[in-house]
């Protein structure tokens, strides 16, 4: 068979062949005729000109494609002449397919050479010479009509076994149509054995096929690799072959045993031909039919009652039988062998492929008991309708189920249609629409998907659409189908085919396979892998295909940059039904149909009514036939295909479906959810409860209690999961991105924490939104290559000229400029003494070099320095040791005393933006996070410190490397984009022209484009300088890098510096004062001129020409003050002294006479604006005994202030800030100048001793205030208050300074604020950070400085020393009246406990956040620093951090011992104390000294506790058990009393693990000879003992007896916390090797003599007799074991 199947194939393969040779001999034919047609279309187009040649070659190379297809076409003929290769010649050139075989003419082709081209030049020619070129613009006018192509049928495919079926059915019905129908298939199957081809008795898979066929060939389809079979009256689709054949097969086995058995009779033999045993065979038949009895019951008889005739005719042996009984066996091993499910896969296969033929289109709906055609009409069944829709159920309902209650199934079924589609009417209309054409098999190209929240019906609707159209013809795919082409080719088969398709909602937001989905939607051809390893082509189009969709999984079908385009794509193949709008409830009052609500029925209850067929008949009777009766097929593709046309409400959701298809997470429109702030407190939430880690996977997120939903998905609820995915796609805050189908990105952000800044400090103006944010994940994924090497450079380039020696290669480049740096000399040198900068060595060369070459000036010292510049590089840099090399706080100690410090705060990035406006490349919309930064960059830096709770300073740090291109350490939203900004800015400043320069450096760094940024940047730096420069002068002392230090020594030069920094601010970026000089009073005129209260005018009017600033201020104010009577006035001069002078005035009568008169400042205020002028005249304190005068007068609402050290300039300020300012004064004495009778008494009082001098200032002046700005109990503002006179202890001495205190804004409050204390009620709390703190201040009146306090705790730790000793030393070196200083050693006292509270407090609680460290540090109160819960919290916390886990697991022995030297006082009753006792027979009121344990190769002590009573074994357990606990490598205890402890101590479980109890050897000399802890008796434990220093205890007890005088006079919770401090300052110096303090032989020598083993020197004959209480015998035993043990060990050695 296969043979003639080849064989046919070669014949149509020739037939071909000889038509495709016909074709080329009539086209060379016409040869000459096409090149003479071309020669005239060629010379027609040259009048054209040659300027249209290219568009002609580009037509001609298109057209050339349709010659190239033509060419295709012809090859793929000859290579055989398949269908599939003459599809691929046509499809590359369709106009050359067209023009050959749609349209009678011929094709011309020439390809010539142009310009070094090849061109080629296509031509169509037909009979009546119409002429045109392809792609051309040139046609010829009133071209003749182009026939229509006529459509060539491919060749019908040549079917042997279908043909030789038809024979055998033809040939039946012409020799034996007289037959019955059961005879036909045992007739034709006997005609078919004898016709048999076969060897050895054996059927070939075809023959068994064709055995098949005959028999139920008619009910059989094959189309596309599909097996249908037909049943009840439509083709349904059957995955194998189903051959119900026994009877048959039975029957034809007897006709053949009845065949034999004749022949036997007979003696005759035929042959095995059909020619041969037709006339035998149909006696047969025509014998049974006359005899009545049915065919198939007589041959099955006979071949019942012969079954085993094969073996009883031939004994066995069945080569010896004939023909006719081998065929009988050869049937009935058949009949077996069909009965497996084997064969018939094979056959099944075989079928397939034999037996395919194309499908024809569907016609009609079968059900169980009609057939409806595609007119609702009922016609009979029929297997010639060729009807492929079968819906098991009965279309006539009420015949078959009389008992239901049909009205309130419809009216059951309506309530749940309107409650599904409440508001949506159109779209149930639309749903019909697309279910007709379903009906018909009519592609729509569109495919709908259902969104809702869930619980919207859309489950349930699906149940019923199943329940419509059957189960045979619905399929449900799941959505991983569209996610990957190969599961698409192994699933999808099972949805052909089907005119109902239902895609399941997706767990999470996926990316479908574009080009599939739209095949599958719009009815192409996709390859689908089917039955039996086959691949086929199939198409969906005309099936209802639905998806169902939540908000949160909506799929991304086709996500392009061009979303546009996109979009429009998808809006032509998706139609959106958005659903949810009704609302359930289970009570039956709150039901309102109209409003929407209706009754909740539960799913077990809904889903068995919706999927019963009785619901499904309603359903379709009711509301779909009529409904397709009344609407055209064609009215509803219309509808379909123009949405608008149904509701405007469909087109939009569309368009929004199409968007989110398209990748957006757009909410949804039309109000139906508000998802945002929904979304929004969900992803927070779930960021709330999830691991602090980069991946979250799906198993946290569903520990999240917070989100609703469920752990797994179950029918009708929602997972975690899906609620999650829903909120990260609609939220605005993100948090979250998805990654992975169960993974996502997290930002490592603590969001409620850092919002909870954000709007403390304003929120979204200061810091922006997330719409402004961008997607933070995409940020830092730029963001990855970042290394910071900008910041790392320049770090490392300033690091290098701070600590670069004299003779580096920079000394060698040019220099710019000179400055004269001048420091304060006397307390540079105090802070180099004091030994505490962090870069001692390029300080140490700054001294050496104003000590070579400094010029002395009083305090002060001068140096000229030089200015260089780096390549391309614009800040100034000193050559050599400089003020630019030392740390911060040494410029501070050098500059701060003299001279203002100015500072351009955010200077890089308003630089930055500075340039970019100045090159016209600003954008404010581009980049609206650093425009937002650059105006409130103070508030992003409190943000970050308090966020990160570090320093202001670090979070500035933080800011500035990310304008040197280093990645944000923390991932705050709009700190990612600011850093993203900022390199779209340098990437775009650096590619203008004017950056040229810098385009091409540092190419080996791998972010260069910030270090290009920086040094065009730094040039900007250095001119905003040079303007500074050009106001102050020589006043310029010392440049920085962003701002200077500027000498600063009378009201002129700070108004000069303001000047600048004005300037500045006006032309480039703002300058501020970042300090001003310490040492300059804080006058009236200087605070209104630095809090920017007045305006500065100049005045020409000023008189300077005296050397006394009062005498000035009353020139200038009072011209008729003659005052030339103080010309020569170098002295200061008083209130008293001037009103003396002018007692006589010559310019006035005789009667009177100008005099200063003291005045309130109430009255000053008193002063009403309307009132006539006034002049005051203020005297603010300097040193003692001298100040400063200054003077103001009122002239209406405008208050002039003159201060004759500003030059010629006063001040101007309204009314309402000179009030302010003379309420808020403190200093100030005042006075008013008026003429006053002569025989008036001259005034006196403290006020007119006042003196002062304008010609020179004091620098001794101190004030002391509290830096804090906000109230430290309720953070509201503070403001000054009072000024006191206080006592200062520095290492200088006693100074007197003024200690001003502040109070609380706040009326609720009301909190007054000293240096470091704050009172509340009649408690002190602390206030200010300890490393803030310059100075402890006990009370308002006496403070000491920091350095004074650290250098007496180390000499009392050190030496030690008592509080008397050193007031001693004070009194007799520093103090000048000591009566003053009588309470001193208390004062003293409270300082050094307070401070030492202080310090030990900082470290215990330093691993707090930086909010609860506050407030514990606050509450401390100074007055009782050390309470009881302090201490025992100290004393748990020393335990723990005492002693290292890295040291604990050096220790191997501890050596533990009591010492009763320092002990405590006692609180109640004194304890038992051991010893003689005194001779007032009354108890020590003291406790028994303290007990430790101490590691003796490092001296270290571990362990610390005091005793109350006699040393005992009790509290050698405890020191034991607790070191023992924290070591895991001891197994050696030593202790000089051992032997009485260490069985109770071997008892304990914890001391399980100790091996060696010992006595140290120097008290073992006492012992008894039987010691069991003697390492002199035990050579087990003097091995162990080795190299190990069994006295440390006594050694660190030696050292620890000498604070007995210091720390027994001590209240006992202060002996016991200075003790504990002290170990710990012990074990500090230990750890630096520092040792001195210990004696390694004190303690040896005096446990020696204890033990009586020392002995005084003596002669030789001198025998020391042993007290009367030792045994002789002890001693010799004593000497015995000595020599035993020193005999052992030099054996050893």
């Amino acid at each position: 068979m296969k043979d003639a199947g080849k064989t046919a194939d070669k014949i149509a393969l020739q037939v071909k062949l000889e038509k495709l040779k016909v074709e080329r001999l009539r086209l060379e034919a016409e040869k000459k005729q096409r090149k003479l047609e071309k020669n005239q279309y060629k010379e027609k187009n040259d009048a054209d000109g040659r300027g249209q040649g290219d568009k002609r070659d580009k037509g001609d190379k298109g057209t050339n494609k349709g010659d190239r297809g033509q060419e295709g076409q012809r090859q793929g003929d000859k290579q055989g002449g398949q269908e599939d290769k003459r599809d691929k010649g046509t499809g590359n050139g369709g106009q050359g397919d067209t023009g050959t075989r749609g349209i009678q003419g011929y094709c011309i082709t020439k390809m010539a050479k142009h310009n070094g081209r090849r061109l080629f030049f296509l031509t169509f020619v037909y009979p009546d010479t119409m002429m045109f070129r392809a792609f051309s613009r040139y046609h010829e006018e009133n071209p003749p009509p182009v026939p229509p192509a006529v459509p060539v049928q491919p060749p019908a495919p040549d079917r042997p076994f279908m043909r030789k079926v038809a024979e055998y059915n033809t040939w039946f019905q012409q020799s034996c149509g007289h037959l019955d129908p059961a005879a036909r298939s045992v007739v034709m199957l006997g005609k078919f054995v004898c016709d048999l081809d076969c060897a050895n008795y054996m059927l070939a898979n075809s023959q068994k096929l064709m055995i098949a066929m005959l028999l139920d060939g008619e009910k059989w389809r094959a189309h596309k690799k599909q097996i249908f079979h037909y049943d009840d009256g439509a083709w349904i689709m059957q995955p194998t072959l189903v051959i119900k054949a026994w009877e048959h097969l039975l029957a034809v086995e007897g006709l053949f045993i009845q065949l034999a058995l004749n022949l036997e009779e007979s003696g005759q033999g035929v042959a095995w031909t059909w020619a041969d045993a037709q006339t035998p065979i149909m006696d047969i038949i025509q014998h049974v039919v006359h005899a009545g009895t049915g065919i198939l019951s007589h041959f099955a008889k006979v071949a019942k009652d012969n079954s085993d005739h094969l073996r009883a005719t031939t004994s066995n042996k069945t080569w010896h039988a004939t023909w006719p009984r081998r065929c009988a066996d050869m049937l009935a091993q058949l009949r077996k062998a069909w009965e497996d499910e084997r064969p018939l896969t094979v056959l099944s296969k075989l079928f397939l492929t034999e037996w395919d033929t194309p499908m024809p289109p569907s016609r009609g709906t079968c059900f169980d008991d009609v057939y409806l055609d595609d007119t609702w009409t009922e016609v009979p069944k029929s297997p010639q309708a060729n009807c492929y829709l079968k819906i098991d159920y009965k279309f006539h309902y009420e015949l078959f189920n009389a008992d239901l209650d049909i009205v309130a199934i419809r009216e059951k079924l309506r309530t749940f249609i309107e409650s599904v589609y409440y508001g949506n009417q159109h779209l149930f209309q639309l749903k019909l629409c697309f279910m007709h054409a379903a009906f018909l098999s009519k592609c729509t190209a569109k495919m709908i998907f259902e969104i809702g929240k869930g619980g919207d019906g859309k489950g349930m609707e699906a149940i019923l659409d199943r329940s419509l159209f059957g189960s045979l013809a619905s399929a449900t795919l799941d959505c991983g189908v569209f996610l990957e082409r190969m599961e698409f080719r192994k699933s999808a088969e099972l949805a052909w085919n089907k005119a109902n398709i239902r895609v399941q909602e997706m767990e999470s937001r996926g990316h479908f396979v574009a080009d599939v989905w739209k095949r599958f939607v719009v009815d192409e051809e996709i390859d689908c892998r089917v039955n039996y390893g086959f691949t086929s082509k199939r198409c969906f189009g005309a099936a209802l295909k639905v998806q169902e969709l939540n908000f949160e999984n909506i799929p991304v079908i086709e996500e392009s940059r061009d979303r546009s385009k996109s979009c429009e794509q998808l809006r032509r193949r998706v139609v959106c039904f958005m659903m949810g709008k009704a609302s359930f409830t289970t009570k039956a009052e709150e039901v309102n149909h109209d409003q929407g609500i209706f009754r909740y029925i539960p799913q077990d209850e809904l889903v068995p009514f919706l999927s019963h067929p009785v619901t499904a008949a309603i359903y379709l009777r009711d509301w779909c036939i009529p409904f397709f009766r009344d609407n055209p097929i064609q009215d509803c593709l219309n509808m379909i295909n123009d949405l608008a046309s149904v509701h405007p409400d469909v087109e939009r959701d569309t368009q929004w479906l199409a968007l989110c298809l398209s990748g957006s997470s757009a909410p949804p429109p039309g109000g139906v959810v508000d998802l945002v702030s929904e979304s929004n407190v969900r992803v927070v939430d779930v960021h709330n409860d999830t691991p602090w880690r980069r991946i979250i996977k799906e198993y946290l997120i569903q520990k999240v209690d917070a989100l609703p939903g469920h752990a797994a998905s179950s029918k009708g609820k929602r997972t975690k999961i899906s609620y999650f995915i829903e909120a990260v796609d609609n939220a605005t805050i993100r948090l979250f991105k998805q990654v992975e189908s169960n993974s996502f990105h997290k930002l490592l952000v603590h969001w409620p924490r850092l919002l909870c800044i954000m709007e403390e400090l304003g929120g979204v103006p200061i810091f922006g939104e997330w719409s402004m944010w961008s997607c933070p994940f995409d940020l830092l994924q730029r963001q990855e290559k970042w290394d910071g090497a900008a910041f790392d450079q320049d770090r490392r380039l300033l690091m290098n000229l701070r600590t670069s020696p004299m003779a580096d290669a920079s000394v060698w480049r040019p220099t710019a400029s000179w400055l004269q740096e001048r420091v304060d000399w006397t307390s540079l040198q105090s802070y180099v003494e004091l030994g505490t900068d962090r870069r001692m060595e390029s300080l140490d060369k700054y001294i050496a070099r104003h000590q070579l070459s400094g010029v002395r000036d009083s305090c002060f010292s001068t140096v000229p320095t030089e200015k260089k510049k780096l390549p391309h590089y614009g800040r100034l840099m000193v050559r050599g040791p400089g003020g630019q090399k030392p740390t911060k706080e040494a410029r501070r100690a050098a500059f701060d005393s003299h001279c203002a410090e100015i500072d351009a705060p955010c200077c890089h990035p308003r630089l930055l933006v500075l340039k970019l406006k100045t090159w016209q490349l600003w954008d404010s919309d581009k980049f609206p996070i650093l425009k937002i930064f650059v105006e409130h960059y103070q508030a992003w830096r409190t943000c970050i410190a308090k966020y990160m709770d570090v320093d202001v300073d670090v979070a500035k740090t933080e800011l500035t490397r990310i304008f040197y291109g280093g990645k944000p350490t923390v991932e705050l939203p709009f700190l990612l984009k600011l850093a993203d900004e900022i390199q779209i800015a340098a990437k775009i400043l650096l590619s203008h022209e004017g950056a040229a320069e810098f385009s091409e450096l540092y190419p080996d760094r791998r972010n260069p484009e910030f270090s290009r940024l920086s040094s065009l940047l730094s040039n900007e730096e250095a001119m905003l300088l040079d303007k500074v420069g050009t106001i102050v002068g020589d006043r310029m002392n010392m440049l920085l890098f962003d701002g200077a230090y500027i000498t600063c020594d009378d009201m002129e030069a700070e108004i000069l510096i303001l000047e600048a920094c004005q300037l500045c601010a006006d032309t480039a970026i703002p300058l501020t004062v970042r300090s001003w000089p310490t040492r300059m009073p804080l006058t009236l005129p200087r605070r209104a001129l630095r809090d920017n209260l007045s305006t500065v005018k100049n005045d020409v009017s000023m008189v300077l020409d005296y050397r006394n600033c009062l005498i000035n201020t009353i020139a200038t104010l009072c011209p008729d003050c003659d005052v030339s009577a103080f010309q020569d006035q170098d002295e200061p001069l008083s209130a008293r002294v001037f009103n003396a002078t002018r007692l006589f005035d010559s310019q006035r009568p005789s009667g009177e006479g100008y005099r200063l008169v003291h005045i309130c400042k109430e009255d000053i205020l008193a002063t009403r604006p309307s009132d006539s002028s006034h002049m005051w005249f203020g005297h603010h304190p300097l040193r003692e005994g001298h100040g400063h005068w200054f003077g103001a007068t009122q002239q209406k609402d405008v208050v002039t202030l003159i201060d004759t050290t500003a030059g010629r300039r006063h001040l101007e300020l309204d009314i309402a800030a000179w009030q302010s300012l003379v309420e808020s004064d403190m200093m100030t004495t005042w006075f008013i100048l008026k003429l006053v009778s002569h025989d008036s008494p001259q005034e006196v009082g403290h006020a007119y001793e006042l003196t002062g001098s304008s010609m020179e200032t004091s620098m001794d002046f101190i004030e002391i205030t509290t830096p804090l700005t906000c109230c430290a109990e309720c953070q509201a503002p503070l403001a000054r208050r009072d000024y006191v006179s206080a006592r200062l202890y520095t290492l200088g001495g006693m100074k007197e300074v003024t200690c001003v205190s502040k109070r609380c804004t706040s009326k609720s409050c009301r909190v007054t604020h000293h240096y470091n204390f704050r009172s509340v009620e009649t408690h002190k709390y602390h206030t200010l950070a300890l490393e803030d703190m310059e100075y402890i201040f006990i009370n308002s009146k006496v403070g000491f400085t920091i350095d004074f306090l650290d250098y007496h705790a180390a000499l009392q730790f050190r030496g030690p020393l008592s509080n008397n000793a050193i007031e001693y030393a004070q009194m007799e070196s520093l103090w000048e009246d000591p009566q003053q200083h009588y309470r001193w050693h208390r004062e003293y006292a409270d300082a050094q406990l307070y401070y030492m509270v202080l310090q030990e407090a900082s470290n215990m609680w330093s691993s707090l956040q930086k909010v609860p460290y506050l407030q514990k540090m606050r509450s401390i109160d100074l007055q009782n620093p050390l309470t009881q819960e302090f201490l025992l919290s100290y004393r748990s916390w020393w335990h723990e951090v005492a002693v290292t886990k890295k040291e604990w697991q050096r220790v191997q022995e501890i050596v533990i011992d009591g010492h009763q030297k320092v002990a405590a006082k006692c609180i109640g009753n004194p304890p038992a104390h051991t010893g003689r006792p005194r001779k007032d027979r009354e108890p020590p009121s003291r406790q028994n000294g303290w007990f430790m344990a101490v590691d003796p190769k490092s001296s270290l002590v571990l362990a610390v506790t005091n005793m109350e009573n006699p040393e005992n074994n009790a509290v050698a357990k405890k020191i034991v058990i607790q070191a023992v606990s924290k070591a895991p490598h001891i197994n050696c205890i030593i202790y000089d009393r051992m032997c009485a402890c260490y069985q109770q101590l071997g008892r304990e479980t914890a001391l399980k693990k100790i091996k060696f109890w010992c006595v140290d050897r120097f008290h073992a000399q006492a012992h008894a000879p039987g010691c069991a802890c003697s390492p002199l008796v035990h050579r087990r434990l003097d091995r162990r003992l080795e190299n190990v220093n069994t006295s440390a205890a006594e050694q660190t007890f030696a050292w620890f007896r000498n604070y007995a005088s210091v720390l027994n006079t001590k209240a006992t919770a202060s002996h016991i916390f200075h003790v504990l401090v002290y170990v710990k300052r012990h074990n500090d110096l230990i750890r630096r090797n520092y040792k001195k303090h210990l004696n390694a032989f004190s303690a040896m020598k005096k446990v020696a003599r204890v033990n009586r083993v020392l002995r005084k020197p003596a002669a030789k004959k001198y025998v020391c007799r042993r007290p009367s209480a030792s045994s002789r015998t002890a001693m010799k035993a004593r000497k015995n074991v000595m020599k035993v043990h020193l005999k052992n060990k030099v054996i050893k050695k």
